[in-house]
């Protein structure tokens, strides 16, 4: 797993012990041992706390990446320039490439019908089309990890604003948990 490699790397980069980092984030040194040497599948939640010590989100993007823990799993883009007007610059030119894909895909499936099967061709336009989604996304990751990074976006909070926003919108719900759920 290379995350154990990049998780041991980010914490000699900050200039943290095993035994301080393991202190901050809740669990003894011997276990933060293991996780490090790969002998101990880490948890998410002590995964979210080492990011948040360590001031690294690409921490926990590659765990989850590596875990394939999301409902669509994709990396976070790799750019050699990580300035943020770079990176938003891409952001805007997928943004754009998405829009054109998607109406076309729209006009295709308005023109096509429910009431006929796809064919082989034309699920591969409609694949087209979704990669332009999953494109996106990754750029979406690079956006923000930068912008935790340069600008110390809080992303818990950016997270709280965003399921806030959702819940008064009522475009999804929560259960007991508080767990959101798409109506």
């Amino acid at each position: 797993m290379f995350f154990a490699q990049l998780l041991k790397e980010a914490r000699i980069q900050y200039g943290l012990s095993q035994k301080v980092l393991a202190k901050r984030v809740g669990v003894t040194q011997a276990t933060w041992s293991l996780y490090e040497n790969k002998k101990r599948q880490i948890p998410e939640d002590v995964i979210r706390r080492a990011s948040v010590v360590l001031k690294n989100p690409r921490l926990l993007n590659q765990y989850v990446y590596e875990t394939k823990s999301e409902f669509f799993n994709v990396p976070i883009l790799k750019n050699e320039d990580e300035s943020i007007f770079a990176i938003l610059d891409i952001l805007i030119e997928r943004a754009k490439e998405l829009i054109r894909h998607t109406q076309e895909l729209q006009n295709f499936l308005k023109d096509k019908g429910s009431d006929t099967p796809i064919t082989t061709q034309e699920l591969e336009r409609i694949m087209v089309s979704q990669e332009q989604i999953a494109d996106l996304l990754a750029v979406i990751k690079l956006n923000l990890v930068v912008m935790i990074e340069q600008y110390d976006v809080d992303m818990e909070l950016l997270e709280n604003r965003i399921n806030s926003r959702f819940k008064e919108n009522s475009s999804v719900e929560s259960d007991e948990q508080g767990s959101m759920i798409e109506k």
